[in-house]
């Protein structure tokens, strides 16, 4: 990880950790998409092992704060994803139907949040812009079939507040 990139996730994360320390601190969402998967025959493929490489690092990103809930969706990629944080925690991610309207879904769940919570969505490429607009949050573009290291903290706090930051290993070279 270049050293720009790790200050800015670490000034990130720190940012989110002091605030947390705050009695009026508000809710907080937290927005990954699922590591890299493995490229298998199927619909539901796991991890491949750069993704499981990243699924450790963000557990590793995430280790000095509170997480109250996990969502995922249903897909392996997600679960797996999650896996290492979820097990260090004794955490039972909340699944989300990836059928329907999923994006609603999820921010149906993420809007039933105590005022002081922390919940980390493992989506996918094409949903977290909708969870961060559904929210409150500002307009952001879906990420690209090669982006898996962008890490979004939504603080929402009125008006919402969104930082992006980047953890575990540089995505590989986009075309």
């Amino acid at each position: 990880m270049r050293v720009g990139r790790a200050r800015s996730c670490l000034l990130a994360v720190g940012l989110l950790g002091a605030l947390q320390v705050a009695q009026a601190a508000p809710a907080w969402v937290l927005l990954v998409r699922h590591a890299e998967k493995a490229e298998a025959a199927g619909s539901d493929p796991g991890l491949s092992p750069a993704g499981t490489t990243r699924a450790l690092a963000l557990r590793d990103s995430l280790a000095d704060f509170k997480l109250d809930v996990v969502l995922t969706t249903p897909f392996r990629r997600t679960r797996d994803t999650a896996a290492p944080l979820v097990q260090a925690r004794d955490l039972t991610p909340m699944v989300v139907p990836a059928t329907g309207d999923h994006v609603a879904n999820a921010v149906a769940r993420l809007r039933g949040l105590s005022p002081h919570s922390t919940a980390l969505v493992v989506g996918h490429s094409n949903t977290l812009a909708g969870i961060v607009q559904g929210l409150g949050g500002p307009r952001i573009a879906d990420l690209r079939e090669c982006d898996y290291d962008a890490l979004y903290l939504l603080m929402l706090a009125e008006p919402p507040q969104l930082i992006r930051a980047r953890y575990g290993p540089m995505n590989p070279a986009c075309p």
